[in-house]
């Protein structure tokens, strides 16, 4: 969107409160696709002669600031500026990024703790990425934080019982660095924070933008805490999907005085929209949240089977399928590739596909094809698949997973698929889908949107678990959701999952190949065009199912295919369906037996 565009823009009435603020922190709740990129535009313009510093989350979204916001305006990601203010006389050199500093460089310092060497380099390794992004300067006082806050309790001893030895580990490395000027990227964030000079830079500006604020940085939250210039804070706390690399929802977390929002979404319509308001106020029992639809954008929400992939792959074009792991990614792209259907990755997935090899190798005990060194360094792929049990490394997990999988036929697997998306994002001139997981999805969004059926079975795996955890899961849930423009494809274990009044509302949901529409309405636009249910529907509706003969290990059909009954209550079943990710609970009354 270009300035000349924007200035053409007339504000709606959200945009407008946020242009006339006069308040000196605002904070702006942007939800998914309002336009606030267009609002920090309208801004910027409105600030013409103002000095205005933009930060923005990563590399790309800077490259796209600095060619869309006006003279005015410096665009920099929370590194760039600490890269660009850090370069000191004293050592007469640039910082130069250490690229390959992993685990693996720090297994040599744990020798000693032979059954523990692995999760001791994995835990400093986190560890350090902890203390370089946080405002705590003692090493010491970050480690009670890290330990307390941070570590699962099963590390908690072991961490504690080489504290003594990481500590003298880092301050090695950290003079090593201040010496060759070479670091991993961090280090001079943390430099930057360390010499006040972070806080100093920010002062000569006189209107401070941030993007993302439900990703800060904990020492960007630390320095806008701090800041004395006017601070517009924009970000959506449902979209916060990083926590895992120690960030901070500064949404929630920063006072301001005055809070703002922009709950209007230009990307999609109503029923995308209702939609999307009933996962937030069902998962999270938020009652006032809603997000407003576009009423110029027709979009639909309906179901689909894995075997309806293909019939909606080449019915709609520029669609992308959004997993949430890599391993639900890698498998529809073999899916694709036997079909002959083209596609190509949202980012270069050819580090992770070459990682998920050295598993192979590792597996077969041909070592010495290996390129990962921390993978190279387990003895065998059990020896892995332990170290991410206790770690709670999924990445790992996935990996191992995926080995066993496709066994021998992985090598030829991985190289086709790296070749097929080379080839493919070369070209223009094709309809290709687009493969993604959601997080690399995060801040794109696409005509249709095919969500993977691994995401709900995340949803549930991890409501069993601690809140915090399934609080980010339904972030991510929100994430998938609000990337599509005209048509979202639900998988269909979407109606088990969550709450009773979640199932309720999309079991109105049509599936995508019964549907003779483009468009499927909401169930709430359903149900205004019904005439209502007489009393006597009403009890025939809530009457008890007949009892059928179906126990524990019964082989059964449903509407999804055929399965195993793994569990019972008084009017459901959970079935293990053949093929698929997920289990479903379905209703006895609509259960066959085989």
């Amino acid at each position: 969107m270009g300035l000349v565009y924007v200035m053409n823009l007339k504000p709606t009435h959200e945009q407008q409160a946020i242009l006339n603020a006069p308040e000196r922190l605002i904070k702006v709740n942007a939800r998914a696709g309002t336009g606030k990129t267009s609002t920090l535009l309208m801004l910027a313009e409105k600030h013409s002669s103002a000095k205005i510093l933009y930060l923005v989350y990563n590399k790309k979204a800077q490259k796209k600031a600095r060619s869309t916001f006006p003279k005015n305006v410096t665009v920099h990601t929370i590194h760039s500026l600490a890269y660009r203010y850090t370069q000191s006389k004293r050592y007469q050199r640039s910082w130069q990024p250490i690229v390959n500093f992993t685990p693996a460089t720090l297994l040599p310092e744990f020798e000693e703790f032979k059954d523990q060497q692995h999760e001791l380099a994995s835990i400093s390794y986190n560890f350090l990425t902890f203390y370089l992004n946080s405002p705590i300067h003692e090493i010491e006082k970050a480690a009670q934080e890290f330990s307390d806050r941070l570590l699962a309790d099963t590390m908690v001893e072991i961490f504690n019982h080489a504290l003594e030895k990481i500590i003298d580990i880092f301050k090695k490395i950290f003079e090593s660095w201040k010496e060759r000027g070479e670091c991993v990227h961090d280090y001079y964030l943390k430099l930057f924070h360390k010499t006040g000079n972070f806080l100093l830079q920010l002062n000569r500006y006189d209107i401070i933008l941030v993007d993302e604020g439900q990703d800060l940085s904990p020492i960007m939250s630390d320095v806008l805490s701090k800041c004395h210039r006017k601070v517009i804070l924009v970000g959506d706390p449902h979209q916060q999907i990083y926590r895992f690399r120690y960030a901070v929802d500064a949404m929630q977390t920063h006072s301001s005085d005055i809070n703002l929002e922009l709950s209007k979404s230009f990307r999609f319509g109503p029923s995308v929209a209702e939609t999307v308001s009933k996962l937030i106020t069902e998962a999270k029992n938020e009652k006032g949240f809603s997000i407003q639809g576009n009423t110029q954008v027709n979009s639909g929400v309906s179901f689909y089977r894995d075997r309806d992939l293909l019939s909606i792959i080449n019915r709609y074009k520029k669609i992308a399928i959004l997993s949430r792991t890599n391993l639900n990614l890698f498998t529809k792209a073999i899916q694709l590739r036997k079909k002959d259907v083209p596609f190509t990755f949202e980012r270069d997935v050819t580090p992770q596909m070459l990682r998920t090899l050295d598993v192979y190798w590792l597996s077969i005990g041909d070592k010495e094809k290996i390129r990962d060194p921390f993978i190279k360094s387990f003895t065998t792929i059990e020896h892995l698949e332990h170290h991410a049990s206790e770690m709670d490394n999924r990445e790992f997990s996935q990996m191992a997973k995926t080995v066993r999988d496709y066994a021998k036929d992985l090598p030829n697997i991985v190289f086709d698929l790296i070749k097929i998306h080379k080839d493919n994002a070369q070209k223009t001139n094709i309809n290709a889908v687009t493969l993604s997981t959601i997080h690399s999805a995060k801040g794109q969004e696409y005509n249709h949107v095919i969500i993977g059926s691994d995401l709900p079975y995340f949803l549930n795996e991890d409501a069993e678990k601690e809140k915090e955890i399934f609080l980010e899961e339904i972030n991510i849930a929100y994430v998938a959701l609000t990337r599509v423009k005209e048509q979202l494809f639900l998988p269909n274990e979407f109606k088990t999952i969550l709450t009773r009044g979640w199932q309720d509302y999309v079991g109105n949901f049509k599936s995508a190949i019964q549907s003779t529409n483009k468009i499927s309405r909401s169930p709430a636009s359903q149900r205004s065009k019904r005439h209502r249910k007489s009393k006597a529907e009403e009890s025939r509706a809530l009457a008890p199912a007949p009892i059928k003969q179906i126990s524990a290990g019964s082989r059964v059909r449903v509407a999804n295919g055929a399965g195993v009954v793994i569990d019972i209550d008084p009017s459901r079943c959970l079935i293990d369906l053949d093929g698929q990710e997920a289990n479903v609970w379905e209703e006895i009354k609509n259960i066959n037996l085989l």
